[in-house]
């Protein structure tokens, strides 16, 4: 399924995100998602993966090997809310994707990050950061109360790309 981000001038736009967001948690095929606003020319070349080690992301990954296979780069990274600033951050959680990536010819690097604060806000700006144009991850929906009480990396991603997002559920 392929799906545009709803543009938030739109008059409608709560109707159509919960359309996007219904689709996007309920669709037993991966989904990718398009940002309503720049030119997107090409989409895989650097791909980011945002690793929690669920099943959706599993299945995203595995959903995205078509695009990877073709991409020159490709980086996995998982953000740790405890890990410290100026300790050591393990990295091992990464080698098991990293290596099954491998065993399908993509070739990836990865790291564990620390972050704070919400942790859809660091993987668009790690997006940034590594010139990715394709954003892979798991999508995981809570009843729509939790939502608007909790917000969620979900949420906070499809509000907020700037690059097309490849999720599964």
């Amino acid at each position: 399924m392929v799906l545009g981000q709803p543009d938030p001038r739109d008059p409608e736009l709560a109707l159509r995100r919960d359309i996007v967001e219904g689709v996007a948690v309920r669709n037993p095929r991966p989904t990718l998602l398009f940002p309503y606003a720049g030119d997107v020319k090409d989409v895989g070349r650097t791909a980011l993966i945002a690793w929690d080690g669920s099943h959706g992301c599993a299945r995203a990954v595995a959903d995205a090997l078509p695009l990877l296979a073709g991409s020159r780069d490709v980086v996995v990274v998982q953000f740790d809310r405890g890990a410290s600033y100026t300790g050591p951050i393990d990295q091992t959680p990464l080698l098991g994707v990293v290596r099954w990536l491998a065993r399908h010819k993509v070739e990836a690097r990865a790291s564990v990050r620390f972050t704070d604060g919400d942790i859809g806000n660091a993987l668009l700006s790690h997006a940034c950061d590594v010139g990715a144009d394709l954003l892979v991850m798991g999508c995981w929906g809570h009843a729509r109360w939790a939502q608007r009480l909790l917000g969620g990396t979900t949420r906070t991603v499809m509000e907020g790309m700037t690059v097309p997002v490849l999720t599964s559920h």
